[in-house]
């Protein structure tokens, strides 16, 4: 019986760990993305849903900016990109505003 329980503990651990790498490794890919604006984007606090009329966006990423990913997540009809301003301020800007998503290099 101490066997089965040893076994299920490593199986937990490692199970742990993988996940953990895994998300890790989406989150490094993700920020190796700068975004590069076409026109003032507005940014918002969460990245579901999509934004309606009725939100207020926390900062606008004035146009020809260029910033790195923190993070990017696909919803149903849409991508959102998690941005950081030049004052330090972290938001959600979504597909169908003016930006270019591309590799830094």
């Amino acid at each position: 019986m101490k066997a089965v329980w040893i076994m299920l503990i490593c199986v937990v651990v490692v199970a742990s760990l993988c996940t953990g790498l895994m998300v890790g490794y989406d989150i490094f890919r993700d920020r190796q993305n700068i975004i590069a604006t076409e026109a003032p984007i507005p940014a918002y606090t969460d990245w579901k849903p999509y934004p309606g009329k009725d939100q207020t966006p926390l900062f606008v990423l004035p146009a020809n900016a260029r910033v790195r990913a923190k993070r990017i997540r696909y919803g149903k009809d849409y991508m959102a990109v998690r941005v950081q301003d030049e004052e330090g301020r972290s938001g959600w800007i979504f597909s169908g505003y003016s930006f270019r998503l591309k590799k830094a290099g």
